[in-house]
């Protein structure tokens, strides 16, 4: 729980990648949380997250 391993199908050595965890405290998880993003390797990359009281916590990857 926790980590999710991403393919894109394409090479991502050379674009940016920005990672940011999203607050869903209304839906009954928590305000803070954490969201990291691994060095590409190929065509994929390993997300890591956490929160306050468990390992989910929702993200939006953006790959430009």
């Amino acid at each position: 729980a926790g980590i999710y391993d991403l393919n894109f199908g394409f090479q991502l050595d050379n674009r940016f990648i920005a990672l940011t965890p999203v607050n869903n405290q209304g839906s009954g998880g928590c305000a803070i949380g954490t969201a990291s993003v691994s060095p590409p390797a190929g065509n994929g990359v390993r997300v890591s997250t956490s929160c306050t009281d468990f390992l989910n916590k929702p993200f939006i990857i953006f790959v430009y």
